[in-house]
């Protein structure tokens, strides 16, 4: 992806800077990122720019099909044509680029044109998720991605429309509120469907722009075995790739064909609960069970039920939505002081399990309506509507977390904000802060550090003049 080779260069440039001593290490390419509905907004501009000095390198943004495109287009791959308006995308790709952050482009939401016979109720099935015709959301794909190739006049100014090349095929194709059916006569039926979304979105793009990175649809955290309208994302990518059970090659294949792709995707969300805390049904996935999302992706490539990439580089994991609401002003929420500690501890475990990003939900709290459960009404931003800043902000700049490795021995791991000498401070009950471990880091660079620290304690870091939150270790 060219946020790598962003890294690359921008390692490059901090190696000539820092000279010999800090030579061994590089920053590390994890991506943390924001989605928002406000990046394509008319102030999008202005919270584009809060995100990059969040520390952040990526947005996502949603393109709802079925809005942009609501009328069946005479020339569907052509991003001219008169049935498509992408103002408000255009806004937000402009936004993006002009703060440096690259773009997370999920497309979902079929219109009704798109839409499969025989289509049942809107309870049963809501709008945009009836059978989405695959061919017709290859067109799109087509169209979407040669608007945002870098070589598509800007239609409002002089210059090109900036290049996305990160896409992400649909979104949680794992329940009903995105695709249906999800079952018929008892059996998984939405991961045969969406494989064909998957595979006509994938080869849509890259006939456009074959260097593009494409990513799946991020599944929900949860199925519901009693409802039966969502599908647990284990099961769900074992149906799509072919796998059974014991993550060998399926005897039967649901899908037609193996999914392509380059980065599986995952929502690892876990409400209330900490990080930490893994789902009760074994075929869920929170932040905790992260690892075996990736165990399934590696087990797919070694059974060779899922296509290749084309550079043959192992398929990326990443998590392109997490979120915790916070009180105030949600009333079922945590608190700000939890929500930061959650944030930074979701990076550290993500990065461990093996995901190469992980996406926040939202950079600012939307204005609060109870009795509106939309994700536009949540209240997850590291910003209050207001736009203060929480303490979740500075957990995103400069994760630090601490964990026990053994009895007096801690493990303190952090992500540095900036270049330069690093410091480590820790603080016992009643007694003053303590230098505890200096090192040289590059900015973006991944360190660890072993502690001697017995019981509880306080712990900080800092470099460059930026500190991190005082971690607590209860024990």
């Amino acid at each position: 992806m060219r946020t790598r080779l962003l890294l690359a260069a921008a390692a490059a440039a901090a190696f000539a800077a820092a000279g010999p001593a800090q030579a061994q290490s590089e920053p590390d390419p994890f991506q943390i990122g924001f989605a928002d509905v406000l990046f394509s907004g008319e102030d999008g501009g202005r919270w584009a720019q809060r995100t990059a000095s969040s520390g952040a390198s990526a947005v996502r943004v949603n393109v709802y099909w079925s809005i942009v495109g609501p009328h069946e287009p005479e020339n569907p791959r052509d991003p001219a044509d008169p049935a498509y308006d992408f103002a408000a995308i255009d806004r937000a790709v402009r936004s993006a680029d002009a703060a440096g952050l690259d773009v997370l482009m999920t497309v979902l939401s079929a219109p009704r044109w798109a839409e499969g016979p025989y289509r049942p109720s809107f309870e049963d099935a809501p709008a945009g998720t009836w059978r989405p015709d695959a061919a017709a959301y290859g067109d799109f794909a087509r169209a979407i991605s040669y608007r945002y190739s870098g070589s598509y006049p800007d239609p409002l100014r002089s210059g090109l429309l900036p290049e996305v090349d990160l896409y992400s095929a649909w979104n949680e194709p794992n329940i009903s509120a995105y695709l249906t059916p999800q079952f018929e006569d008892g059996d998984n039926a939405s991961a045969a469907t969406y494989v064909e979304l998957l595979n006509a979105f994938h080869d849509g793009v890259v006939a456009v722009n074959p260097d593009a990175t494409i990513a799946t649809g991020g599944t929900a955290p949860f199925g519901d075995p009693e409802a039966r309208r969502r599908t647990a994302p284990l099961e769900f990518w074992r149906e799509a790739m072919c796998l059974d059970d014991s993550l060998e090659r399926a005897d039967f294949c649901a899908a037609p064909e193996r999914p392509r792709f380059d980065a599986l995707a995952h929502h690892p969300i876990s409400y209330l609960s900490s990080p930490n805390v893994p789902a009760t049904n074994p075929d869920d996935v929170t932040v905790a069970d992260f690892g075996e999302l990736v165990e399934l992706m590696r087990a797919a490539e070694d059974e060779g039920t899922v296509a290749p990439r084309e550079d043959d580089r192992p398929h990326q994991v990443i998590a392109p939505e997490v979120w915790w609401e916070t009180n105030p002003p949600e009333r079922g929420g945590v608190s700000f002081r939890r929500q930061a500690r959650y944030t930074a501890l979701a990076i550290h475990l993500l990065w461990k399990k093996g995901a190469d990003g992980v996406w926040f939900l939202q950079v600012r709290d939307a204005a609060r309506d109870p009795a509106d459960r939309r994700l536009t009404s949540y209240q997850t931003g590291v910003y209050t509507f207001t736009g203060r800043r929480k303490p979740a902000f500075r957990a995103v700049r400069f994760p630090f977390v601490t964990t026990r490795s053994g009895p007096g021995r801690l493990s303190a791991w952090g992500r540095a904000p900036a270049g330069g000498r690093l410091l480590i401070d820790v603080k016992l009950p009643g007694r003053h802060w303590q230098r505890e471990a200096s090192t040289l880091v590059r900015s973006g660079e991944v360190f660890t550090e072993d502690l001697t620290v017995r019981g509880k304690a306080l712990i900080r870091a800092h470099v460059a003049g930026v500190r991190s939150l005082t971690w607590l270790q209860r024990r």
